[in-house]
Formats: C-alpha cells, structure tokens, sequence
C-alpha cells in the first residue's frame, strides 16, 4: 500500500484530504529519452501514455471533489486491483535496455 493511502485513513478525522496520484508514463521529453534508452519492441507500442495538461486537471479536480486518488491513463487502474499480475506482465514485456555506445 502506498504510504497516502495508509495517511488518509490515519488523518481522516482530523479533517486532512489526502490525494494519490497513480501517474502512468506521461508524454514529455524525459518520457522520449527514457523510453529510447531501451530496444523497441511490438508491446512498447500499445503502451498507454498520458498528457501531462490531463494529469494536471485530474489532480485538481481530485482536491476539489475530496478524491481518493487520481490514476491516469485510467487503463492503469487495474494495476492497483491486480498487482502481482501487473508486475508479472511488467517483467515480461518491459523491452531489454539498449547496450552503451563504446
């Protein structure tokens, strides 16, 4: 369990809103240099990347409206639903890194 979701039940009575945000890769250049850093492969294709304008309206949206969490892309949700399987599937289709030049 992440540790805001262990702190909002703590504060709860003490009237503390706490959000988790659950990002998935979001679409930027640290994003683009991460993601060449390793081989490309069929699955990296399909995987979900969000905006970061979207994340953003997400998060204040959540704080807002007293939300638990934010999770986006919203694809993402089963991973907190299914962990072991999510890290199964991580391990498996996570592309091998490029071999350093030299």
């Amino acid at each position: 369990m992440q540790r805001s979701e262990g702190l909002r039940a703590e504060v709860a009575r003490s009237n503390v809103h706490v959000v988790t945000v659950y990002p998935g890769p979001v679409r930027s250049a640290m994003e683009d240099a991460g993601r060449s850093a390793f081989d490309a492969t069929a699955a990296a294709r399909y995987v979900p990347t969000g905006d970061s304008d979207v994340l953003a309206a997400l998060v204040l949206a959540a704080v807002k409206k007293k939300r638990p969490r934010v999770i986006d892309p919203k694809s993402y949700a089963v991973a907190r639903w299914f962990p072991g399987t999510t890290r199964w599937l991580t391990d498996r289709l996570t592309p091998q890194l490029k071999r350093l030049p030299g």
